[in-house]
This record gives structure tokens, C-alpha cells and sequence, in this order.
């Protein structure tokens, strides 16, 4: 599985093409490609071409074996000087016997913590101590970055002012007593400091966002534990009054009404939730944005069906509708 037949697979550190498999576990391979990527992100630095190989690997290890045979291993040297790299160096070797170990450790640990980690797959417990770290967080980032902030923007620099002769009088201008390429280092330095402040902040207003966004799941998978139980009640107070006021036999009015509310729900629950992950309302508003807006419908619905009073009177609709179309109708005729 690890390697497909006919195209690149990574495995670990290395891109591997076979252009055939066989064996009773598909472990013997011919014709292989293997590009070594460099951990220096200058794409792949070491090529390995085989003629045949074979996978080995055995139950309760994390190792995986890859044992080459008859081959070439070529690789691009990179030297530390610029002046040497035009030069192109190389290294080229061939081998009889080349075996290559892939360590499956940590594939398996990413996919643990990968799992373990999403709010959704947290207790309510789990996840009130993961709000709370998160919150704290965010809390000393935002102190943290106006401490910043305010650092930047306050005068580091001091200048020495002339006394004046008059010792009551207000210097209101700062640049009347300077001098024009004072004035102008001054306007540039100020311009450089909002630039560069305006970039701070709106680097750091994704970085807020996403925490923001990040904390307000959590919200939401916390409360989703008590609207789901909510919700099966609420679909259960629905749908039992809908049965008995609908008196009609088969299954065409009830689906109909059926798929209607459950996408009246899902429409409103999936728009809550949207909206308090963008911080449009607080979570517990979006959490319980579908139920509390159904709720009174239930109780409706509860109250006419238990009191055998029908949910809309659909003759009182539909009878003037065909009285009108029955007279005119008549006009016609007797016309």
C-alpha cells in the first residue's frame, strides 16, 4: 500500500516509482526510481535507479526495508561555496546491494495526535480545559502585541531642544526649531513607523482570526453535545404530532413534510455555526440557533396535536380558490 504501481508514492523522505509489482504480497519490485527529497528545499538532490528490489517488514516493527539490487545512486553535491556550485559537481557509484530503512514511527504518532486533537473528538471536561488554555493564550498575545505595539510607536530617540529666551512660552510646532533636513529625517521616520506598524497589525490580524475562530469551535463542539440530545427530542416533539394531524395513509404528505423541517434545520444550524465561527454572534447563540427557533413549532405542533385540533385547514384555503374558478367557469357557459 505504501507503494503504487506505475506512479511517484512518498514514503518518508523519498518519492519512489515502480513500474511492476509481484509476489503473493506484491513485495518484489522491478524497475525502480527513487528521488531522494533534500531537506534544504532545493527539490531532489539524490537520484537511485534499480533494476529489482524487494519490501520486507514484519509484524509489530515500525521499520520498513527496502532492499535494492543492481543499481545506480546519483547525487548532486551541494558545496557550502557559491563559486563552486556552477561548477555542477556530482557523485555517481554502482551497487550490487543497496538497502534503504524507512522509520514508520512517525507517521503513526501525526496520525494519533492528529485524531486525538480535534475538538470534536474531546469530552466536555477535555474540552473546558483546552478552551481555557486557549483563551489565556490569546489573552497574552493581545497584551503582548500592544505592549508592542506601544513600544514602536513612543519616542526612542531625544532632541535637544534651544531654550527659549521667553521661559513661559509654548513651543506649539516642534519643526519651526529644527532644521530642513531635520524636519525631513523626522517625516520619514514617521512614515517608515506607520508602515511599518500597519504591517504588524495586519499580519497580526490573522493570527487573531484564526485563534479567535479556533476558540469559538471549541465553543461550539462543547455545546453541540447537549444540542444533539436537545435536537432528537425536538425531532421527536415534531414529527409525532405531524403523524397525527396528518391522517393520511401512505408515506407521499409525511416524507414531504419530513425532508422539509429536517432541512429547515440543517439550514439554520449549519448558518449558526458559520456565523459563530466568524464571531458574528457568540457560540451559544449559533449552537442553539436551529433548536430555540423550532422549539415554539414543537410546542405548536404538541399543543393542536394533543387537543386533536388540526394543523392547517387547508379546505379554508382552497375552497375560495375553487369557488371563484367554478363561477367564472359558469359565466363562460352561459355566455
Amino acid at each position: 500500500m505504501a507503494i503504487t504501481e506505475g506512479q511517484f508514492s512518498t514514503v518518508g523522505n523519498y518519492s519512489i516509482k515502480v513500474n511492476d509489482k509481484s509476489g503473493e504480497n506484491e513485495n518484489i519490485l522491478k524497475d525502480i526510481t527513487i528521488h531522494k527529497i533534500s531537506n534544504l528545499g532545493v527539490g531532489a538532490n539524490v537520484v537511485i535507479k534499480a533494476k529489482d528490489g524487494e519490501v520486507i517488514s514484519s509484524k509489530g516493527s515500525n521499520t520498513l526495508q527496502l532492499i535494492l539490487y543492481n543499481g545506480n545512486y546519483y547525487e548532486d553535491i551541494i558545496t557550502r561555496d557559491y563559486n563552486d556550485r556552477t561548477k555542477v559537481p556530482f557523485a555517481k557509484s554502482y551497487f550490487k546491494k543497496y538497502v534503504i530503512n524507512f522509520d514508520l514511527s512517525p507517521l503513526q504518532k501525526i496520525d494519533s495526535d492528529e485524531i486525538t486533537n480535534t475538538n470534536t473528538m474531546l469530552n466536555i471536561s477535555e474540552l473546558r480545559y483546552t478552551l481555557d488554555s486557549l483563551e489565556q493564550n490569546k489573552k497574552k498575545d493581545l497584551i503582548s502585541f500592544s505592549e508592542n505595539i506601544h513600544q514602536r510607536l513612543a519616542a526612542t530617540n531625544t532632541m535637544a531642544i534651544e531654550k527659549s529666551k521667553a521661559k513661559d512660552t509654548l513651543i506649539t510646532d516642534l519643526t519651526s526649531i529644527l532644521q530642513p533636513y531635520q524636519q525631513v529625517q523626522i517625516f520619514d521616520i514617521a512614515r517608515s513607523n506607520i508602515s511599518g506598524t500597519k504591517a504588524s497589525i495586519d499580519g497580526s490580524k490573522f493570527e487573531f482570526e484564526f485563534k479567535t475562530e479556533n476558540i469559538n469551535n471549541h465553543w461550539l463542539a462543547l455545546y453541540e453535545k447537549f444540542v444533539i440530545a436537545y435536537g432528537c427530542l425536538l425531532m421527536f416533539f415534531i414529527g409525532a404530532p405531524l403523524g397525527a394531524i396528518i391522517r393520511k395513509g401512505g408515506l407521499g404528505l409525511p416524507i414531504v413534510f419530513a425532508v422539509l423541517i429536517f432541512i429547515i434545520f440543517h439550514f439554520i444550524n449549519v448558518f449558526g455555526k458559520k456565523l459563530a465561527q466568524e464571531d458574528g454572534i457568540l457560540p451559544f447563540f449559533g449552537a442553539w440557533m436551529s433548536s430555540t427557533i423550532l422549539t415554539p413549532f414543537a410546542l405548536l405542533l404538541t399543543y393542536r396535536a394533543t387537543n386533536d385540533i388540526g394543523f392547517i385547514n387547508l379546505d379554508s384555503i382552497l375552497q375560495p380558490i375553487y369557488n371563484f374558478i367554478n363561477n367564472k367557469k359558469n359565466k363562460q357557459q352561459t355566455k
